[in-house]
């Protein structure tokens, strides 16, 4: 039990969140086991225990540790994430999860059950990131498992829930993979330079999108990241950067057509 010497009590009032809102509020000793919290919630939800996976800034917490040894408690206040994940039958999740790890996007044709199984879903796009495409709604809001498809496949952005679109190191993931998913970022995170700058490093082309706005074509790092991916790309520079010494050597060493439009 905790040592209120140190000024913490024993009672948690801990708050279970759903990914769509506040579910249920709770009262217990932080010496009571995970498992324990989750018959709580299913007294409360009516959710069934074997069904429920909760999680604490984004890590999930197993049944049999007391949950004052898997979270670091400092108040007597406790946010947890509650993710509903239909109970799946252990030969059959064994049997999904070979699959699933030889080809993503099997998930397409596996149940419901399947398809909103957490650690199914997570090994699913770890092998394609376009599985998340097939994954239960709700997972689709889970960060964890957007930020792995991303970094399977940065389009895979365009299946992520809006929140998650506003995500800077998501979105950061995604465009470092394939700078195309710049289009699918939140209208915010496409107008940030850090973001646009990695998108046209990993996809130059990118820069003579009309979606990129005007300003960043003549933002010198920008300008002459693309140039560095094709020297052809010179043409959409602005006419003040193409006298720039650096940027048109960058741009003939990628292509040595590029001279034509210095």
């Amino acid at each position: 039990m905790a040592d209120d010497s140190q000024g913490v009590a024993s009672e948690l009032h801990i708050r279970v969140s759903g990914l769509t809102g506040h579910l249920c509020s709770l009262r217990l000793d932080r010496t009571q086991t995970v498992a324990e919290i989750k018959n709580l919630i299913s007294e409360n939800v009516g959710m069934p225990r074997n069904e429920q996976r909760i999680l604490h800034e984004d890590v999930e917490l197993p049944d049999g540790e007391l949950i004052c040894n898997c979270v670091a408690v400092t108040t007597n206040d406790l946010e947890l994430t509650l993710l509903r994940c239909p109970a799946v039958g252990e030969e059959e999740r064994d049997e999904w999860s070979l699959r699933l790890r030889a080809d993503g996007l099997d998930l397409m044709f596996a149940s419901e059950e399947v398809q909103a199984d957490r650690k199914l879903v997570l090994e699913a796009v770890r092998q394609s990131g376009t599985a998340l495409a097939l994954a239960a709604e709700e997972l689709r809001s889970d960060r964890e498992i957007v930020l792995q498809a991303v970094r399977s496949d940065g389009l895979a952005l365009t299946h992520a829930s809006s929140d998650l679109k506003d995500d800077l190191e998501i979105v950061l993931t995604a465009v470092q993979q394939n700078g195309r998913s710049l289009n699918h970022a939140s209208s915010k995170l496409r107008t940030c330079h850090q973001v646009v700058l990695a998108a046209v490093k990993q996809c130059g082309y990118i820069f003579a999108d009309p979606s990129v706005p005007t300003s960043f074509r003549e933002d010198y790092d920008i300008a002459l990241a693309a140039v560095e991916y094709d020297g052809c790309l010179l043409k959409d520079v602005p006419k003040n950067l193409r006298v720039d010494r650096d940027i048109v050597l960058s741009a003939v060493r990628s292509n040595g057509n590029a001279i034509q439009w210095a």
